[in-house]
């Protein structure tokens, strides 16, 4: 299983480059649950809204995949607010986990240059292989196009 998911993520990473829309964000977050955990971020930016996929390793080897469709406000000159909803899918101690994504956070997009920094809450119920309810904030660095 965690070859296909390996193979999937790269295959995204090599379609990315050919993409001919604009407004596109791809890049890496750090945060931490009840283990670390460092992402790929790809995100594609509408006027008012924005879908987001992440591809998250945790540091005790479990793999998570989340899709979340965000609204987003600018509230200051290169500063968005967003939140939204999502689910989220992977391999969580051996079992196959389900679950329930929010989204609540910040975005800055740094002047005269192609890059954004963000930082957001993710609150997650997890309903498969067990219910359960976990918080990550993670700071996010990405890379726009």
């Amino acid at each position: 299983m965690r070859k296909k998911i390996i193979i999937a993520v790269l295959s995204l990473l090599f379609i990315l480059p050919n993409i001919k829309a604009q407004d596109w964000g791809v890049g890496a977050r750090v945060g931490y649950w009840k283990d670390a955990a460092f992402s790929l971020d790809v995100k594609k930016y509408n006027s008012t809204s924005s879908l987001e996929f992440i591809g998250t390793y945790y540091d005790n080897n479990n793999i998570e995949f989340t899709f979340l469709y965000q609204w987003k406000t600018r509230f200051c000159k290169h500063f968005d607010f967003y939140y939204g909803y999502g689910a989220s899918v992977g391999d969580w101690d051996n079992d196959l986990g389900l679950g329930f994504d929010g989204v609540l956070g910040v975005e800055y997009f740094i002047p005269l240059t192609k890059f954004s920094i963000a930082v957001d809450w993710m609150p997650q119920f997890r309903l498969i292989p067990e219910r359960d309810f976990v918080g990550n904030f993670s700071f996010i660095l990405k890379y726009t196009f």
